[in-house]
């Protein structure tokens, strides 16, 4: 949830979960396992930004972490910042470090920091209805890597998307449209990546409960279907 504060003010509310369970536990090399364990982890995400000038914006997020995991259990917290720059109508760039200030205190007495993640990209507007994007990240004690994206509007208020990060490939659509007085976006997202999943697929639901005229990403009016005249 995000709360405008005032015209160059907001702050939002978050929580990301993970929970799986059926996890084997062994105490040796046997086909069987011992039994099994389950492990819980749960973030609460407060955030606050604010627009200093027309092409300079900040924002920061703390959160705090709750993990049980066996017959064991870890609390901590952690902290994030970033900065976006509207350099030109179609030029954006931004970046942002995250847990770069971070604790996790474990039940029996140990220590432990998040690994820190830095990442700065670029967004650009070409034609009418079309974003290209390119960014790099990189997280302590791993090699960093460079992720492009895709997207371009054929269809009012339904984006298609595509993008290639370190042999991963990406592939997504949204839909935007009205809700009553409110905003409804709705996203697919479809990735081929290394690792233990082959394949990966994600949905979000978002909605705008503001009161003004609903337009999508674009600038188009939901209503009309067409760009708004300035």
């Amino acid at each position: 949830l995000t709360f405008p504060i005032s015209q160059r003010s907001s702050v939002g509310l978050g929580w990301i979960g993970f929970s799986t369970e059926g996890i084997e536990a062994r105490s040796g090399n046997t086909a069987e396992p011992d039994g099994y364990f389950s492990d819980s982890e749960n973030a609460l995400l407060i955030s606050a930004s604010h627009r200093l000038t027309d092409w300079l914006a900040i924002g920061a997020t703390t959160k705090a972490i709750r993990q049980s995991l066996f017959n064991e259990s870890a609390s901590g917290y952690s902290a994030s910042a970033g900065a976006q720059l509207f350099l030109h109508d179609r030029l954006t760039f931004g970046a942002t470090y995250q847990d770069f200030y971070s604790t996790y205190k474990w039940k029996d007495g140990r220590w432990e920091n998040f690994p820190r993640t830095a990442m700065a990209g670029a967004a650009w507007r070409f034609g009418s209805r079309s974003l290209i994007t390119l960014d790099y990240h990189e997280t302590a004690n791993e090699p960093g890597g460079v992720r492009a994206g895709l997207e371009f509007t054929s269809i009012s208020s339904l984006p298609l998307r595509v993008g290639y990060s370190q042999n991963a490939f990406a592939a997504g659509a949204g839909l935007e449209t009205s809700l009553g007085a409110h905003a409804l976006r709705v996203d697919y997202h479809f990735s081929s990546q290394d690792g233990i999943n082959d394949q990966a697929h994600a949905f979000s639901l978002a909605i705008d409960f503001n009161d003004a005229d609903r337009t999508n990403s674009w600038g188009d009016n939901f209503a009309a279907g067409s760009r708004p005249k300035a």
